[in-house]
């Protein structure tokens, strides 16, 4: 991505992962996040865990990851961006 960026600075990265994910590097963070709590669930009382996985998907889906980049690159790329919205999904590739 940043050799990308070094030959392409005002290009939209479309391609890869980028294809099929507006996000892959935010959905691989939540997917980690989840993976560690699934692999340390042994009893009722780590139940309590998922607030991690839970809170830090909220706060990448809603406040500070997501939201954030889709403004900054609406704003610099413009009707780029708007193609790759419509061609591409926000974080799960082929689903959402």
């Amino acid at each position: 991505m940043q050799l990308f960026k070094n030959k392409h600075p005002n290009k939209l990265m479309t391609k890869g992962l980028w294809a099929l994910s507006r996000n892959p590097n935010y959905f691989g963070e939540i997917v980690q996040w989840w993976a560690i709590w699934i692999m340390s669930y042994t009893t009722a009382i780590t139940l309590l865990g998922v607030l991690g996985p839970v809170l830090l998907s909220a706060l990448i889906l809603g406040l500070s990851g997501v939201p954030m980049k889709e403004k900054r690159h609406k704003q610099k790329y413009q009707n780029d961006f708007k193609k790759y919205v419509e061609s591409t999904k926000l974080l799960i590739p082929g689903i959402v």
